[in-house]
């Protein structure tokens, strides 16, 4: 009967024996979940604040390519007006250069003609 006593004994110690191990184990368990689901939370939260970070950026994006568009636009606009103040300004050469021209002539024109000197020379008397 002793024996059976304390085969009894070592059977009942083995069973709370695995009882404290599978509270352990379940203890473990329990915290995995709760920080896999603190963790899924906090990965939402990331998640959806950088969905509207992106958001705002491409809306941003958006106005810049506009602001983009307008500017080709208005740079386009200027090479036109450059260029036709280029070609203004080279016709205006072309006929500042006739107008002087012209004024040296006139002036040319208007001058006395000089009557060209002869050099005489004395007469050597040999």
């Amino acid at each position: 009967m002793e024996r059976h006593a304390a085969d009894t004994r070592r059977l009942l110690l083995d069973v709370d024996h695995a009882r404290e191990n599978s509270a352990k184990v379940q203890k473990e368990l329990d915290l995995a979940r709760r920080v896999t689901v603190d963790q899924a939370d906090l990965n939402r939260q990331q998640l959806s604040a950088k969905q509207q970070q992106l958001d705002e950026l491409r809306q941003r994006n958006e106005e810049l390519e506009g602001g983009v568009g307008e500017l080709r636009g208005q740079r386009d606009q200027l090479l036109q007006d450059v260029g036709g103040l280029r070609q203004r300004l080279e016709s205006m050469s072309v006929v500042h250069a006739e107008l002087e021209h012209q004024v040296k002539q006139a002036t040319d024109a208007a001058k006395p003609s000089k009557p060209k000197r002869t050099h005489s020379r004395p007469l050597d008397g040999g």
